[in-house]
């Protein structure tokens, strides 16, 4: 006898309810430390940048999702879309979402410590490259911010934009 698509997935759905009531408490413990781990590791970048909490402004948003890692790319004289090809075709890694300056990634409770290790030693490759590029003169960064800093999300993404449509 053979079970319908339906029974397959309420078969999956209480697998996962089940391993949440059994050891979700830990689960989620090892996934905060694989994601602090993770910005902790990102955070000397010097030409990327991952966005961290204290990027946004409390009247941009909501709430702080740190499960969702947005990676700029605009110091480092890239687009998203040249980002998330570097990152896909150099490295395997596979981005959910590409924008103007900026790639997003999407974790989950699942994801493990290889995954996200590989995703920081990729950015640290790609700033290095970029960091040799300066270095040798074979790439010329343009509107980079006066102070070196990063503003809040929703004024970067407007500078981003008025930017590439003066290009």
């Amino acid at each position: 006898v053979r079970s319908s698509a339906a029974s397959d997935v309420y078969k999956r759905q209480d697998s996962c309810i089940r391993l949440i009531a059994e050891h979700g408490q830990q689960l989620f413990a090892d996934y905060r430390k694989r994601l602090m781990d993770f910005y902790g590791k990102t955070a000397g970048l010097k030409y990327l940048h991952v966005m961290q909490e204290e990027d946004l402004d409390t009247g941009e948003a909501f709430d702080w999702d740190d499960s969702k890692l947005v990676i700029f790319a605009d110091r480092a004289g890239m687009t998203g879309d040249e980002l998330h090809q570097i990152l896909l075709k150099k490295y395997h890694l596979q981005m959910e979402m590409v924008s103007g300056y900026y790639v997003l990634g999407m974790t989950s409770l699942m994801d493990e410590d290889e995954g996200l290790e590989r995703l920081a030693g990729a950015l640290h490759e790609i700033d290095a490259k970029v960091q040799e590029d300066i270095s040798n003169g074979s790439k010329i960064l343009n509107h980079l911010p006066d102070d070196g800093m990063y503003h809040s999300f929703i004024e970067k993404i407007y500078q981003l934009s008025l930017i590439h449509i003066s290009e």
